[in-house]
């Protein structure tokens, strides 16, 4: 284990209980934030083929591959990924945190141009 995380672990251990819980919370917020900017990447990538010329038939293989993402981790963020290109206030329900990467593929295949908002919302 790195030695900065190891550090970190023992001075988790030492925080007051509030200030872990605003510290876990900020981290949660700047996850989504970080998933959205993935998904961002992830779609421009898709749109450009560029797995491709890396030598992978689809986006699928070159994140499992290559990012290291398990297959369950790849799917659901590939199928997240189209849906924010499609529908950009997704992605911004993914940073409120409004939105899960597992309930965005439930609706991704029952979203329209007219009736996203409505069943996102939902």
């Amino acid at each position: 284990m790195d030695s900065e995380l190891i550090a970190w672990r023992q001075q988790v251990v030492r925080l007051a209980d509030v200030r872990l819980m605003t510290e876990l919370q900020q981290l949660v917020q700047v996850a989504r934030s970080c998933e959205a900017h993935m998904l961002v990447l992830l779609a421009e990538m898709d749109a450009r083929q560029l797995y491709l010329a890396q030598g992978y038939s689809s986006l699928f293989r070159y994140a499992v591959s290559v990012l290291r993402m398990s297959e369950a981790q790849a799917y659901l963020r590939i199928r997240a990924a189209r849906v924010a290109r499609a529908y950009p206030v997704a992605l911004e329900m993914l940073v409120e945190g409004a939105l899960n990467l597992s309930t965005r593929k439930l609706l991704a295949p029952h979203l329209t141009a007219d009736n996203h908002v409505a069943l996102l919302e939902r």
